[in-house]
C-alpha cells in the first residue's frame, strides 16, 4: 500500500517555541506517511530547521496574513507543490497556520486538518485571525489534549481526535549529566554545589515566570540554589513584562539566559524543572522535556499537565498561582533528593512511552485512518 502524503503548514517567522520544535521533529518521525513541512515566511524558525537538519522543508516565500500579495505567493507555491507531489492532507497547527492550510486545501481540493493547539474560550474570538480560523471548518479537527478537545466540543460543537505533541527523545540521549552541568555552571558562574531550578518558555505573563521567581524568593533554601529563567520575549508588548521580571529578581540568584537552542542540555544540567503557567496550558511541552531528562517536574495543576503528570508518581502538581505552595514544593525537592530521583526515573518511563515524537506521529496517522474510514 502506498504511503499517504501529508503537508504540515507553519507561518514561520522569528518564534521558536513548543509548536515549532514539535514540528521540526515530528516530520522525521512518520513511518506510514511521507510528511513535509511548508514554511510560509523565512526567519529564525527556518534557520532552526536547517540547524536541526529537518527533511522535506519547503519555503513558501510568503508573509503575514495581512500582507495579501505575499499570502497569494505562499498559497500558489504551496498549491503547486501539493498538486505536483500528490499530497492528500494538509495540516495547520495553530490559528494562523490553519488559515493558510484551509485556503491551500480548498484550492488544491484535498482534505484539511486543523490541529488546535489552544483551548477555545471566550477570549478566542477577540482576534480577527482566530475568528476567521474558527469559521473555516476542516475535514478533521485534531486537539493537542483532552483539555483542548473538550473546548472544541463545548464551543464549536465538533468532535476531535487527540494527538499529543511531543519532545524528541533522541535529543536527550547521550547527554552527559556531569559535562552538561559543568558547562552550564561555567557559562553562568554558578557554584557547582548550587541546586538548579529551571523554568523554560517564552517570556509572557501567562507563562508564570513571575510566579516562579516569587516562589524562589520565599524558599528557605534559596541561598543554596539558583533559578534559571530560560527564554526570551518575542513580541514588543511583552517587553514590559520582561522588565518587571528583572526588577522582581533583583539581588536574587535568578539568571535570565535569553533564547537558547540547547534546551535539552540546560534541562539535563538542572535539578528541577518548574512549570508555573497562570492560565491552563493546553499541553505543556516543557513538562515532557523535563520528564525525558529524568528530572522531577513541578507543574501548575490545570490544563495539559493534568494529563501528563500523575501527581506524586512521576511529578508534582501545585495549584495555579499558589506561590506559597510552589515555594514549599521547591524546598521539599531540595531537601529530599531521593524523592526527586524517583520521580525523575518514573517520569522518563512515562514520557518515553506516551509523549515521544514517534508516538505523536502514530496518533496522527491513526486519526487520519480512522476518520478516512468513517467518512467514506
Amino acid at each position: 500500500m502506498a504511503k499517504k502524503k501529508i503537508l504540515y503548514i507553519h507561518c514561520g517567522g522569528e518564534t521558536v517555541g513548543g509548536i515549532e520544535t514539535y514540528l521540526a521533529h515530528v516530520v522525521k518521525a512518520h513511518k506510514n506517511c511521507d510528511a513535509y513541512l511548508g514554511i510560509v515566511k523565512a526567519g529564525e524558525y527556518s534557520r532552526y530547521l536547517k540547524w536541526q537538519k529537518t527533511p522535506n522543508v519547503i519555503l513558501l516565500n510568503g508573509g503575514r496574513l495581512r500582507e495579501i500579495a505575499k499570502v497569494g505567493i505562499a498559497v500558489r507555491t504551496a498549491t503547486r507543490f501539493v498538486r505536483n507531489n500528490n499530497i492528500e492532507f494538509v495540516i495547520g497547527k495553530g490559528n494562523n497556520s490553519w488559515v493558510y492550510a484551509a485556503i491551500i486545501a480548498r484550492l488544491a481540493r484535498i482534505r484539511s486538518i486543523f490541529y488546535v493547539a489552544n483551548d477555545i474560550n471566550p477570549q478566542y474570538w477577540k482576534s480577527p485571525i482566530t475568528l476567521l480560523a474558527g469559521c473555516m471548518k476542516p475535514w478533521l479537527y485534531v486537539a493537542n489534549s483532552e483539555f483542548t478537545a473538550k473546548s472544541i466540543a463545548e464551543v464549536l460543537g465538533q468532535e476531535s481526535s487527540i494527538v499529543y505533541p511531543a519532545a524528541n527523545v533522541d535529543k536527550f540521549v547521550g547527554i552527559d549529566n556531569k559535562n552538561a552541568r559543568e558547562s552550564l555552571c561555567k557559562e553562568f558562574a554558578i557554584s557547582p554545589q548550587k541546586f538548579i531550578y529551571t523554568i523554560v518558555g517564552r517570556l509572557q505573563e501567562w507563562k508564570g515566570q513571575h510566579i516562579a521567581i516569587e516562589a524562589f524568593k520565599k524558599m528557605r533554601n534559596k541561598k543554596n540554589a539558583v533559578l534559571l529563567v530560560v527564554g526570551d520575549y518575542t513580541h514588543a508588548n511583552d517587553q514590559p513584562f520582561f522588565r518587571r521580571l528583572q526588577q522582581l529578581a533583583a539581588a536574587e540568584s535568578v539568571i535570565f539566559t535569553g533564547f537558547r537552542k540547547d534546551i535539552p542540555q540546560i534541562i539535563t544540567a538542572s535539578d528541577v524543572v518548574v512549570h508555573a503557567s497562570i492560565t491552563p496550558e493546553p499541553f505543556g511541552i516543557t513538562v515532557v522535556e523535563g520528564m525525558l531528562a529524568k528530572k522531577s517536574v513541578i507543574a501548575s495543576q490545570a490544563g495539559g499537565p493534568l494529563e501528563i503528570i500523575d501527581h506524586g508518581e512521576n511529578g508534582l502538581l501545585v495549584p495555579v498561582k499558589d506561590v506559597c505552595k510552589l515555594s514549599q514544593t521547591m524546598d521539599m525537592l531540595f531537601e529530599n533528593r531521593d524523592l526527586g530521583f524517583t520521580l525523575g526515573e518514573k517520569a522518563y518511563e512515562k514520557a518515553k512511552c506516551e509523549f515521544s515524537v514517534e508516538a505523536s506521529a502514530r496518533l496522527m496517522e491513526k486519526a487520519i485512518r480512522a476518520h478516512d474510514g468513517a467518512v467514506r
